[in-house]
């Protein structure tokens, strides 16, 4: 299992320093990378490259979404290389993981953010983890344990989002 601990509320994002965002991180997370105060990510219906990063923070703070921050030494590459060679994620095998991955830690092994996180910190590359809407995740006990889930999980929950986007066409 992997634990982040000494987690502290997030006092936003510099834009000299790249944060790994896991956006509900109590159930299969949704991951992006913010870099020089830009915000990169696949999802299932597009590869989101360089969007300022304050308008979708203000998104999910009014949705009351549970986000972690990871603050990282540094990028191995920059997302603006490496985000354009990825469309979406809807009809692949892929997750949002990948380009993340070739960003932060290209040799990794993971397959799972659970396992990428324990990477990072096993080599010592995470600076701070901050929180934010997860002040009772914290209450009882000073770190969270990040779940564990399967493959077929990642891709039943991207089929999902899929299908309620196509309901909304």
């Amino acid at each position: 299992m992997t634990q982040l601990s000494n987690v502290i509320p997030f006092p936003g994002a510099e834009k000299n320093k790249s944060y790994l965002i896991l956006i509900s991180p109590e159930s299969i997370p949704h991951l992006g990378l913010i870099h020089a105060g830009l915000y990169y990510s696949l999802t299932y219906k597009e590869c989101e490259n360089a969007k300022d990063f304050g308008v979708y923070l203000a998104t999910l703070v009014k949705a009351k979404r549970k986000l972690l921050f990871i603050e990282l030494d540094s990028l191995e590459q920059n997302p603006w290389n490496v985000f354009p060679k990825f469309e979406k994620l809807a009809g692949t095998e892929l997750t949002c993981l990948q380009p993340i991955k070739e960003c932060i830690m290209p040799n990794s092994k993971a397959d799972y953010v659970f396992e990428l996180v324990r990477d990072l910190q096993n080599s010592g590359r995470v600076k701070q983890v901050y929180q934010m809407n997860m002040d009772a995740d914290f209450r009882e006990q000073n770190h969270f344990n990040l779940r564990e889930y399967t493959r077929d999980s990642i891709y039943t929950y991207i089929k999902a989002l899929n299908e309620k986007h196509a309901k909304r066409r």
